[in-house]
């Protein structure tokens, strides 16, 4: 097997390739399956964590009004989103508008979309939110269930953009 780099030992790579015996390409050729080891024997590049996302305020945790609504997981909204939209904008303090109220609704929405979801693990939805007065905009967002920083299923909500 060709090595990638000098700075990687030999040992590391032959892990990751195994020859498949008497297995045949169309073109009758012997194959390479490349396969993950199931040990930590292989070297991490870079790793950002979901806790170290949410300490950074590149996600913001919801899980608390969440779980008030009906969701069972660790929830968190995009900065995206929640800066964008769940936060009022200027100009609406007189309009009955509250940041809690909005992600109450977002978070509302995304129950009914995870409810009406089958086999999949994202749902789309759409929710207006009062950008001014007399001005409305209808934003398309996701909700998907994931992996945590340690395999859990975890929620995240997102506009499209930050997936």
């Amino acid at each position: 097997m060709k090595r990638l780099s000098a700075a990687t030992p030999k040992s590391d790579w032959s892990l990751l390739g195994t020859s498949v015996s008497g297995s045949k390409s169309c073109l009758g050729e012997t194959r390479t399956v490349l396969t993950m080891p199931k040990d930590d024997s292989w070297n991490v590049v870079y790793c950002y964590s979901r806790a170290q996302a949410i300490l950074d305020g590149v996600l913001v945790d919801v899980t608390e009004t969440a779980k008030a609504i009906g969701f069972k997981l660790h929830t968190v909204v995009t900065d995206h989103l929640f800066h964008g939209y769940v936060e009022v904008p200027a100009g609406l303090e007189g309009e009955g508008q509250s940041a809690a109220g909005r992600l109450h609704d977002l978070i509302v929405l995304a129950l009914f979309a995870a409810r009406r979801a089958v086999n999949t693990d994202r749902v789309t939805f759409k929710v207006d939110f009062l950008m001014a007065p007399g001005r409305k905009e209808t934003v398309e967002v996701v909700a998907h269930i994931g992996p945590g920083d340690h395999g859990e299923p975890v929620l995240t909500i997102m506009l499209p953009e930050d997936d």
